[in-house]
């Protein structure tokens, strides 16, 4: 149990690096980690950077660790999608990410290896901030490579063994994270008999998770037709006929979006956390 929170560190890819605290490109707006200092009155530490890989998310956690005074804090993080890698040449970047490449091809999907690399980085954040006595929250951003199922986390993956895969239709596999606009609860979880998947996803502590996807909670709010990318029949998260993202041509999530979110979602999970 906190008693209370000094400053909140904030981790994440767009989602989270898009605000007022952060340093990408949509100056001035009041995202959830503005929200969060304001609500909790403390400071806030933003990493977040757009195009951010869950490998690149648990490296900032790291650095954070080794080189800040985290007594009293409050580490919240993001997770992204598993299409979203490190690249060998990023050590010359000071580990930069690859600028969209991997994500924006319609034949690319996550690998396993992908999701291998999303759940080690994982572990390995609870890993420190367990063994540390960090209290930490995550939450996945947008239409991740996961579902939660019976109060585990599961990974929604494609039998990759049998001929019937040979035409998938990637646009419409839920790891690519622009494609399917409905709630998780339409999504079914394919059997992929890769066991050391399971394991690692059973490793994880769920009491740490928000039990629901940011996109996935605006898109149950309602939604309005829209059109992004090739998907002909997109539909926007939207309340009221209000959008709850930047624009039919920015699906990242709008003011009120985050803040539907903080007030409703985030806020109340962490103090159920901190109250333990």
């Amino acid at each position: 149990m906190m008693n209370n929170i000094n400053k909140i560190f904030c981790f994440g890819d767009s989602i989270t690096g898009h605000c007022v605290t952060g340093n990408d490109h949509y100056n001035g707006l009041k995202f959830y980690p503005y929200l969060l200092g304001k609500h909790f009155d403390c400071e806030i530490e933003n990493y977040g950077v757009s195009v951010n890989s869950n490998e690149k998310i648990s490296i900032d956690v790291l650095n954070a660790v080794s080189t800040k005074n985290y007594t009293n804090s409050l580490f919240v993080i993001g997770w992204s999608s598993a299409i979203r890698r490190l690249v060998y040449m990023e050590d010359r970047k000071s580990m930069e990410n690859i600028n969209d490449a991997t994500e924006t091809r319609p034949w690319y999907k996550s690998s396993v290896m992908d999701v291998f690399a999303t759940l080690n980085s994982m572990l390995t954040v609870q890993k420190v901030l367990t063994n540390r006595n960090i209290p930490f929250v995550n939450f996945f951003g947008w239409k991740s490579d996961f579902i939660f199922n019976d109060d585990k986390l599961k990974w929604i993956g494609k039998g990759y063994t049998g001929n019937e895969n040979k035409n998938i239709d990637l646009w419409a596999y839920k790891s690519n994270m622009w494609s399917v606009s409905e709630p998780l609860e339409n999504t079914e979880v394919k059997s992929h008999g890769f066991d050391f998947i399971n394991l690692m996803c059973n490793e994880l502590k769920i009491k740490n998770f928000i039990k629901k996807e940011f996109y996935d909670y605006l898109l149950e709010k309602g939604t309005v037709d829209g059109k992004f990318l090739k998907f002909k029949d997109a539909k926007i998260p939207s309340l009221n006929k209000e959008i709850l993202v930047i624009s039919e041509n920015d699906l990242h999530p709008n003011e009120l979006g985050h803040k539907l979110w903080t007030e409703e979602v985030l806020i109340p999970h962490i103090k159920g956390y901190i109250n333990e």
